[in-house]
């Protein structure tokens, strides 16, 4: 098992995502999911640096194989980028304004607080779909149960 690197010095918020935050993980069967939001250095944000803040996926099991109970899967995304996932709709990053959170600096509780100005009726088709997705895993999942 890998370790995960600390948090960026710039991390402002990371949360619990995934099936423990949401309640319907199995009980010792499971990883751990997070969600971070990083704040950029003036560097990236002027385009001086080599490539600007890219997300990041940082993970106890390595790439490309799958994540068990008692693994962690993280991803960081620069506060540009999440703000933007947000107010294009996204479920995923939605949730993490309103999701347990493991670490916040005044700055992360002020970008949770704001939540409430991305939801409207924009974000319904994606959560539409997002529903949609989810109920068809789950038939596939019960259809091999039963073979």
């Amino acid at each position: 098992m890998q370790e995960i690197p600390p948090l960026p010095v710039t991390t402002i918020l990371l949360v619990e995502v995934g099936s423990t935050a949401h309640g319907t993980g199995l009980p010792d069967g499971e990883d751990h999911d997070e969600l971070g939001v990083v704040v950029e250095q003036p560097n990236d944000v002027l385009g001086l640096g080599e490539s600007g803040y890219a997300s990041v996926m940082q993970r106890t099991q390595p790439e490309g194989s799958r994540s068990g109970p008692g693994d962690t899967d993280r991803t960081l995304h620069s506060l540009r980028r999440f703000v933007r996932l947000a107010a294009s709709g996204n479920p995923s990053i939605l949730m993490t304004l309103w999701a347990p959170v493991i670490f916040s600096t005044p700055e992360g509780e002020e970008l949770q607080g704001l939540g409430e100005a991305f939801v409207g009726r924009h974000v319904i088709p994606r959560y539409r779909g997002y529903m949609q997705s989810q109920a068809e895993q789950i038939g596939r999942a019960s259809c091999r149960e039963r073979v």
